[in-house]
């Protein structure tokens, strides 16, 4: 019980509210910044293949690619000699490695290697540093590697756990992403859950004992992204998959994907199983959001990076909205446009209108009136909630639809 309440209290002071955190320290001035991006990031495709253990699941592997520095991998108590595992987004040539640590001395590790993989099963050692508390981020440059996973062996703790904030992996990527299907069956946590894929929509249900949790949402092509209900309970998840489609992860809020702890929910972590008897895949998360809450992420809308649309992949959530403004002709709908990632207003805004007009002229071609319905570019202005991380960014560059009336 003392080692539960142990691993409780220090998940708290990993997962605290940004302002209970004290600030990381400013970069020395001889620091030279990352020559390009940290490819260990769940939006662009990076995933967990495996992990020896955590404290708790809300501290799991994944918290090091989430691209929050304030959420933590925590090891186990009095056990922080562990191995972890990430996927790449694609095979990609590396010119550093590193990490973000915790805050505390007692908190860090004595030393992490870090090993490369061209094909996960062969790995090569590539750096190894001792951590320094503060939260900054440490990188060892290395002559250009490929490499298409990264493996993180933790050598031993100053105390009795081990915090990583981050596992950085700078460098290129030498092919495109692209996502493979999550449709079939896996083990999430110990339960049988399941996916149905149409083109980048995703239907799917995580059977966990006396309850179930029902999601819908797709893919952009890098990762995953769903809205989820479990009776009352409600919320977003962000899920990456390897490139093998072997292994899925995914980050778990309630309610809206804010980086504050109470939002969090355990995280998902799974195995690909063989399917026995597959549950048909329930359409209600839709109807739930668009009744209780008047409104719905697109995440079945799928648009290349200029902002037009694949009808062809997004040709399934396509049908549902039809449907839905076809049985609702008098019902004032909207369609609000939100794009975060870009580095500028006007492109964040010019991407946002292009997402839109290219779903008006799918809608219009598809016979539907839309006397009732709005259509507004918003880009990264007055978003629906404040997105501090890539990853809670890319969750909120969507199309939502939103009814003034719910029917």
């Amino acid at each position: 019980m003392r080692r539960a309440i142990a691993a409780a209290a220090l998940l708290a002071a990993a997962c605290a509210p940004r302002e209970a955190q004290k600030a990381p320290a400013p970069r020395p001035a001889a620091a030279k910044p990352a020559a390009a991006p940290n490819l260990l990031a769940m939006n662009l495709g990076a995933a967990v293949v495996s992990r020896t253990a955590e404290a708790v699941l809300e501290a799991s592997a994944l918290r090091t690619i989430d691209t929050d520095p304030h959420t933590m991998w925590v090891s186990p108590p009095g056990d922080p000699q562990q191995t972890l595992v990430f996927s790449l987004p694609a095979r990609a040539r590396l010119e550093q490695i590193g990490l973000r640590s915790g805050a505390k001395n007692e908190l860090l590790a004595t030393g992490i290697r870090f090993d490369l993989s061209a094909d996960g099963q062969k790995f090569t050692p590539a750096a190894t540093l001792t951590p320094v508390a503060g939260g900054e981020q440490q990188l060892a440059r290395i002559p250009p590697t490929e490499a298409a996973f990264v493996r993180v062996n933790v050598l031993g703790g100053r105390g009795g756990y081990v915090q990583i904030g981050s596992v950085d992996a700078v460098g290129s990527l030498l092919e495109p992403v692209n996502a493979v299907s999550i449709g079939g069956c896996f083990s999430v946590n110990g339960f049988p859950a399941s996916f149905t894929q149409r083109g980048a929509e995703v239907l799917g249900q995580i059977d966990e004992g006396a309850r179930t949790t029902l999601v819908e949402g797709g893919t952009d092509g890098r990762f995953y992204r769903f809205a989820w209900i479990r009776g009352a309970e409600y919320g977003l998840a962000a899920v990456s998959i390897t490139p093998d489609g072997s292994h899925v992860g995914g980050i778990v809020w309630h309610e809206e994907a804010i980086q504050e702890t109470q939002f969090y929910a355990p995280d998902w972590l799974g195995d690909r199983v063989p399917c026995g008897t597959t549950p048909a895949p329930v359409e209600s998360v839709f109807r739930w959001y668009v009744g209780r809450l008047r409104h719905f992420p697109l995440f079945g809308l799928r648009f290349d990076e200029s902002g037009k649309l694949h009808r062809g992949d997004s040709a399934a959530t396509l049908n549902r909205v039809t449907a839905l403004l076809s049985a609702n002709p008098t019902v004032p709908v909207r369609f609000v446009s939100h794009e975060l990632l870009h580095s500028t207003p006007q492109e964040n805004q010019r991407i946002a209108q292009a997402r839109l007009d290219s779903l008006r002229e799918a809608l219009q071609n598809s016979g539907v009136k839309l006397a009732h319905v709005t259509f507004v570019a918003v880009g990264a202005d007055k978003p629906r909630r404040d997105a501090t991380t890539d990853l809670t960014r890319a969750m909120y560059s969507n199309i939502d639809l939103e009814l003034a009336v719910a029917r």
